[in-house]
């Protein structure tokens, strides 16, 4: 038998060679790959720090939408005063909203958040310390709230400008996507837990979590390596006429003025479906407390699930189609829901909704950042939050009112109603933007 030729023992040693280059070719291209479609949010440390804080943020304001009014009812407060916990909590957009937009354009976003956060800490914590001497006072209850949701506006003009330092404007939409599952998940676990921990320990302890949560948060916005500063030419000037300046590339940008309109009028019309569900599900359809925790959670679970798919459906189909798409389908839900006959039909019909809404809520944020000038990152954003939330509690409260003397059932139609009949107006505009824009492939 011939020994092995020697050229032939190389030219193996080399296929096997250039094999085993090309699998490391091969896994270094997957890895690239896998980079490339993750969320640019999560790409980074920085950006999933982001992320981190930001569900910490939405986990503790859960935690308080459950402790905060049980306080208000220990310390003998009614139930429409223990209802003014959202609203004092959700005032200092309205009252600090442009404000905390210049701030979020002219210092360091990082800083604004770090100091945001830990108010948001310091505040929560109030409660929990005084009820160490006695029972906290409804009026220190409510102040705490109100002290709180001030750290939550400036934290939120901060963050519209880090995220877009972060990934880019044109990245905004599949970004925001990703702050979207993180706000769902927050606010699906903040109240599970808070019930748990009231039920358990008391609502102070709860609030405590809700304090060392907010602590958390800070923290993860302290270790973003990126200075996240705000742009150069937004150091100078006064703050009055910075204020005009976001209010005006709103008033004064075509689609920037479009989506603010769309966002005002659809939240007044179908909020107030969110804000009856209970009631509706308890007296109209007779459903057991059971039954209603299912649908409610199913709902608040589509928001989670949304964050997963929104990015893609963006890329596919365009950010302006998807809000189009969404405010016909939330109509069409609460139409269902007003004719829904049992459990299984307020299911699909609430999901639905649900669905619809943080769909709209993540393409609209995106959109709209992506097309706000750089310098006016969080002046655009805060403004366009607090637009959203004023008109969140307006059509609430119209909406509770009309209860008093409407059948829900007949509520819920005509609310469904004005839904489909601002989109009927919307649809259109939004579609003419959206056939100007070419979708491009992020």
């Amino acid at each position: 038998m011939r020994a092995s030729d020697p050229r032939a023992r190389g030219s193996r040693r080399g296929r096997s060679g250039t094999a085993r280059a090309a699998r490391s070719r091969a896994s270094v291209s997957s890895d690239q790959v896998s980079r490339e479609r993750a969320n640019p949010l999560l790409r980074s440390a920085d950006g999933r720090l982001l992320v981190g804080a930001q569900f910490c943020d939405h986990f503790a304001i859960g935690l308080a939408f459950v402790a905060l009014p049980w306080l208000v009812l220990d310390g003998g407060g009614g139930a429409a005063l223990a209802g003014l916990v959202f609203a004092v909590g959700t005032l200092p957009y309205v009252l600090f909203g442009l404000l905390a937009g210049v701030t979020g354009d002219r210092r360091s976003r990082k800083r604004v958040m770090v100091a945001a956060h830990s108010l948001q800490a310091l505040c929560a914590a109030a409660v929990p310390l005084w009820a160490l001497a006695s029972p906290p006072p409804v009026g220190l209850v409510l102040a705490a709230a109100f002290a709180v949701g001030i750290g939550r506006t400036y934290a939120d003009a901060a963050s519209f400008g880090a995220v877009a330092d972060l990934v880019g404007s044109a990245n905004f939409v599949p970004a925001q996507a990703a702050l979207s599952t993180a706000w769902a998940a927050g606010s699906i676990a903040g109240p599970f837990l808070g019930g748990l921990l009231v039920a358990a320990f008391g609502a102070t302890a709860a609030v405590t979590a809700e304090s060392a949560l907010f602590a958390v948060a800070a923290v993860l916005v302290w270790r973003i390596r990126r200075p996240l500063a705000a742009p150069a030419q937004e150091l100078e000037g006064r703050i009055r006429d910075a204020v005009r300046e976001g209010v005006g590339v709103i008033r004064h940008t075509p689609l920037l003025r479009l989506l603010t309109s769309v966002q005002l009028l659809w939240y007044l019309s179908v909020i107030g479906a969110l804000a009856l569900i209970v009631p509706f599900l308890r007296e109209d359809l007779v459903l057991g407390a059971r039954q209603i925790g299912w649908i409610l959670g199913v709902g608040a679970a589509m928001g989670l699930s949304a964050g997963f798919f929104v990015g893609a459906l963006e890329r596919r189909f365009g950010g302006l189609r998807l809000i189009a798409v969404s405010i016909v389908v939330s109509g069409l839900a609460v139409v269902g829901l007003a004719g829904a006959p049992e459990f299984w039909g307020a299911l699909v019909a609430y999901a639905a909704l649900n669905l619809s809404i943080w769909i709209s809520v993540t393409s609209l944020i995106g959109e709209r950042q992506r097309h706000a000038p750089d310098h006016l990152q969080a002046r655009v954003g805060i403004t366009g939050r607090a637009i959203a939330l004023g008109s969140m509690m307006v059509g609430s409260l119209v909406a509770s009112g009309l209860a008093a003397v409407v059948p829900l059932r007949a509520l819920y139609l005509g609310v469904g109603l004005v839904a489909l009949a601002i989109a009927a107006w919307a649809v259109p505009a939004l579609l003419r933007r959206a056939a100007a824009i070419p979708v491009t492939e992020l």
